[in-house]
């Protein structure tokens, strides 16, 4: 009889979603995020958009539903973070950055703030999350319910306001789409209530990441004729495998998926045994960007 076949080794890490800043204040925030399977939980926390290896104490316990709580933190500063999680088969995900910037405190080096003027909206929490190389998403908060305004600045002087959403609310949230892959933006929030009193605030920065790239590529399973490819990319796109005997004239492929995922898995099947194959992954981002990796091989059992 043929032998069995070899156990199944999971090499896909897990999702990372739901990545949110709580309970922010001049010297402490809470960070909540969740994953796809159990796994542990760490932050890597930086003063700037550059990864720095400046690492909380690593949770070790296998969760879904990860907290982490800072402390000793400077007051009226911007942080960076990047979430880690690695499940039980080694298996990491890094996910980031993500921004936040803790509450003016008493002795800033800031200018202090002006009066408190009842006229104008309080603006808080200002926070920017799901950051790609062409989209970005800005929320904050009010304590009275106003609309929601946003302007990119220049030369860190000038902000246009431009009017998202004329509804009044007290949570606000607004998407950025065609921006620009690898670039810095400078930008200001505002909310004017039903009294007209229109509230700003400070300046914020965030840099968009990288355009399109094909990550961590490699086949996780295969069998006398079937084989499983797995890979990553940097934002939400589409999944297809082009595999082939020659590199020259490779012309089998596997559908395209018209889901927008970060983390790709596609089966291969109809294959022959004991052949080797040459393959290489191919991604389509949302608004057009295609990529695909370099040749690779596998043999199948």
């Amino acid at each position: 009889p043929p032998p069995p076949p070899p156990p199944v080794i999971d090499r896909i890490p897990p999702q990372i979603l739901n990545v949110r800043t709580i309970n922010i204040t001049q010297t402490s925030a809470t960070v909540l995020w969740d994953t796809s399977e159990p796994a542990d939980g760490q932050l890597e926390l930086c003063g700037t958009y550059y990864r720095c290896g400046q690492n909380t104490p690593l949770m070790p316990d296998l969760i879904v539903a990860h907290r982490i709580d800072l402390s000793g933190l400077t007051p009226y500063t911007t942080y960076y973070y990047w979430v880690n999680s690695k499940d039980g088969d080694g298996n990491l995900r890094i996910l980031g950055y993500f921004i936040f910037r803790t509450a003016r405190g008493n002795n800033s080096p800031y200018p202090p703030p002006p009066p408190f003027d009842d006229k104008e909206p309080i603006i808080s929490n200002v926070q920017i999350t799901n950051i790609t190389p062409f989209s970005a998403t800005v929320t904050w908060d009010t304590d009275r319910p106003a609309d929601t305004q946003l302007g990119f600045c220049y030369l860190l002087v000038f902000c246009q306001l431009n009017n998202f959403d004329s509804n009044l609310s007290t949570p606000h949230v607004v998407n950025l789409f065609s921006l620009r892959p690898n670039k810095r933006y400078y930008f200001q929030v505002g909310s004017q209530d039903s009294d007209g009193g229109l509230g700003r605030s400070t300046i914020f920065l965030f840099k968009t990441p990288r355009a399109l790239e094909i990550l961590n590529i490699q086949v996780v399973n295969t069998t006398q004729n079937t084989a499983t490819v797995a890979w990553d990319t940097t934002y939400p796109a589409t999944s297809k495998v082009q595999f082939c005997r020659f590199t020259v004239f490779c012309y089998s492929s596997t559908l395209e998926t018209s889901d927008l995922v970060i983390n790709h898995v596609v089966n291969i099947s109809g294959l022959k045994s004991n052949t080797k194959y040459n393959y290489y992954a191919v991604s389509r981002g949302a608004v057009g960007e295609s990529r695909s990796s370099y040749f690779q091989s596998f043999k199948t059992d």
